[in-house]
């Protein structure tokens, strides 16, 4: 009878623990941050930020329209950015090609995804990581 009581209480003690580590403060997690991770071509991690600063380089583009037409066959993948917001828990992934002046963006609200057109000098940020994400 002892043993039963010690067994349900070490039980109730596990989900106990299970329960607290459950609320624990998400801002410690990648799901609690502002952050950009930058992938090259062959999707190895190649630059990660946190800081609101750069974070804002990719976001605050002005992206009028979001095409739902098709990637060119012959798009080369050169960089591919997961973008996420906290505020809105949002994550977008900004793939950018080295031949054509288009990025494909996914999770998008509402839109989902799509394509958008590059100005000449979003081409020339987003396909260099290191100015993208130095200002």
């Amino acid at each position: 009878m002892k043993r039963s009581k010690q067994l349900i209480l070490l039980v109730l003690s596990g989900l106990l623990l299970l329960t607290l580590a459950g609320c624990r403060n998400f801002s410690l997690t990648n799901q609690g941050h502002d952050y950009v991770k930058v992938y090259d071509a062959k999707d190895h991690l190649l630059q990660q930020t946190n800081q609101l600063g750069k974070l804002k380089q990719i976001t605050d583009n002005k992206y009028h329209v979001l095409n739902h037409a098709p990637v060119p066959k012959d798009a080369q993948v050169n960089y591919r950015y997961v973008v996420h917001q906290r505020k809105h828990n949002l994550k977008l992934n900004v793939v950018v090609y080295a031949n054509y002046k288009l990025a494909k963006i996914s999770g998008v609200p509402i839109m989902g995804s799509g394509t958008i057109n590059l100005s000449q000098r979003q081409f020339e940020e987003l396909n260099d990581p290191d100015r993208a994400l130095s200002k």
